[in-house]
């Protein structure tokens, strides 16, 4: 019994101090340009509009902002990361 435990004790240190050596990468990132659209210029109406319309326009603007927002965001985040991979492997 006494020798099961020491033999257990002595796998377990053996296998707790054998990886000692850690290796990291730096992933080669491609370019990310995504093609946004450019923004439509709104024509302007005559006469009145209705108002559920002018309201379903307000919403459709400023989602499509936010979504900019988001866009542009990820677009310069990932060019963060590609610039300091392209440093870490330098």
């Amino acid at each position: 019994m006494k020798r099961a435990v020491v033999l257990v004790a002595l796998v377990l240190i053996v296998l707790l101090t054998s990886c000692t050596h850690t290796v990291y990468i730096s992933p080669d990132l491609p370019e990310y340009s995504p093609l946004l659209p450019s923004r439509p210029v709104l024509k302007t109406t005559e006469g009145d509009v209705p108002v559920e319309a002018t309201s379903n326009l307000i919403e459709m603007m400023g989602y499509a902002q936010r979504l900019e927002i988001v866009c542009k965001g990820w677009e310069s985040f990932y060019e963060g990361l590609r610039e300091l991979y392209q440093s870490d492997s330098i």
